[in-house]
């Protein structure tokens, strides 16, 4: 299966910089991250795992969340996938400026009509 996502210059940047310094292809780091959130479910940056620290935590929900962004999923969408709040992931969204998909197709919309 073929899937195309449209992500901002500074998400592709983090993510091939992951995958630079795993040692893998952005291919195989984004088929694990969907992966782990196919089977672990989202998760929860307040029930933080034992012995991860909360940085580590905050990076894995920012990847997840800017994944599903990717996939065409609403910020509200994404909120409750994440188990997270839909102010604190808007705010998330502005830090890491990712656009919602709304805005995206707005101003798709707003190019096409000039």
């Amino acid at each position: 299966m073929k899937i195309t996502l449209t992500l901002p210059d500074s998400v592709w940047g983090r993510i091939a910089s992951a995958a630079d310094t795993q040692g893998v292809k952005v291919s195989v780091l984004l088929e694990k991250a969907i992966s782990d959130l196919a089977q672990n479910g989202p998760e929860k940056p307040k029930q933080k795992p034992l012995g991860v620290p909360r940085e580590e935590a905050d990076l894995r929900v920012n990847a997840q969340m800017e994944i599903l962004l990717g996939l065409g999923y609403s910020p509200a969408e994404v909120s409750r996938r994440v188990g997270m709040s839909a102010a604190t992931i808007r705010n998330r969204m502005k830090i890491l400026g990712l656009e919602s998909n709304t805005h995206r197709k707005k101003r798709a919309r707003l190019a096409e009509e000039s």
